[in-house]
This record gives structure tokens, C-alpha cells and sequence, in this order.
């Protein structure tokens, strides 16, 4: 073990040359998969807002499945364009059905529990701008999709109005701001 020495030497020299540490940081973070991104619509408004960055986990789902609740990133579903990135909140996971009522989301026949964070962001139906087209409820979530919406329920291009979305159109969570 002739080397040993030799190595922990080495290793100790990068560790106080600033430069190569912050080198060293920058490596293991993009290996990670986070990157900050810019959210460009107020459609997760108040939880996001317009020209807000955010840090997004591009390897969150690379062995598991998104959870209900996440705020997820997803290129585009028609009609949004494919090239463009999207933040929404999961909430109806694949097989699940789905309807919005007055007095919250209904899902397998039973009234959801939001969380706190966003039990306040809800609009139901009745209460959206008139001339919104939206899918037919109940709605049951094909195998493989994601039903996800903006937390700015009444200003939010999301799966009320273009469907499920499929995995593989989700592309990161997001993990902070």
C-alpha cells in the first residue's frame, strides 16, 4: 500500500484549492439531476409565480412514479407546444377517476383532502370563467397518464382542459425554489 499515501495527498490538495472544490460541488450537483429553471406563465400562482426560478429534479421520477400532490415539470400535451416546459400539480394518479364538484375534487367516489398548502387554491366548475372547454367528468385516468392542473385554478391551461398527460411527458419534480 505503497500508493495510499500518494492518494490521500491528492485528494487533499483539491479540497483546498476553492476553485477545484466549487468544480467538485458543481460536478456532483449536475450528477444529481437538479437544475434551476424559470417558471413563464402564473398558472401555479400563488405557489409559483410568473418569472419565478425554481429547482427542478430531472431524476426524481428515473425509479419511481410520481405522487399525488407533487408539482411536476412536463413538456407540453396538445395543445401546448411540445418544445416548452410546464409546472402542475398531480392530482389523479393513473387508473383513478376524477370529478370536480362544488364543494371539491371527488376522486373514486369520495371528496379528496387537500393539504393545507393548497386547500385554498381550488375554483370549482361552476366558478370558472365562462367559455372554458373542458373534459368530460367523471374522468378516469388512463394507465400510464398523470390528471394534473395549475394551483391558479381559474388561469391554468392543464388537464381540465387538454386530458391526462403521460408519463413520459413529465420530465422532473420540482424540489424548491
Amino acid at each position: 500500500m505503497k500508493n495510499s499515501g500518494a492518494i490521500l495527498r491528492t485528494t487533499g490538495v483539491w479540497m483546498k484549492d476553492p476553485a477545484a472544490l466549487l468544480l467538485a460541488i458543481l460536478a456532483v450537483a449536475m450528477s444529481v439531476g437538479c437544475r434551476k429553471s424559470t417558471q413563464l406563465s402564473g398558472g401555479m400562482a400563488p405557489t409559483i409565480t410568473n418569472a419565478e426560478a425554481v429547482t427542478i429534479n430531472y431524476l426524481a421520477y428515473a425509479d419511481s412514479s410520481p405522487r399525488r400532490w407533487d408539482v411536476v415539470a412536463l413538456r407540453g400535451p396538445s395543445p401546448l407546444p411540445s418544445k416548452s416546459m410546464f409546472l402542475k400539480r398531480v392530482i389523479a394518479l393513473p387508473g383513478e377517476t376524477i370529478s370536480l364538484s362544488s364543494t371539491g375534487i371527488v376522486l373514486n367516489g369520495a371528496l379528496l383532502n387537500m393539504p393545507a398548502a393548497v386547500s385554498n387554491v381550488y375554483c370549482p366548475p361552476e366558478r370558472l370563467p365562462a367559455g372554458m372547454t373542458m373534459v368530460s367528468f367523471p374522468f378516469t385516468v388512463p394507465p400510464k397518464h398523470y390528471f394534473v392542473v395549475g394551483d391558479n385554478w381559474t388561469n391554468s391551461l392543464d388537464s381540465r382542459h387538454y386530458g391526462a398527460v403521460p408519463g413520459t411527458n413529465i420530465i422532473g419534480r420540482v424540489v424548491g425554489k
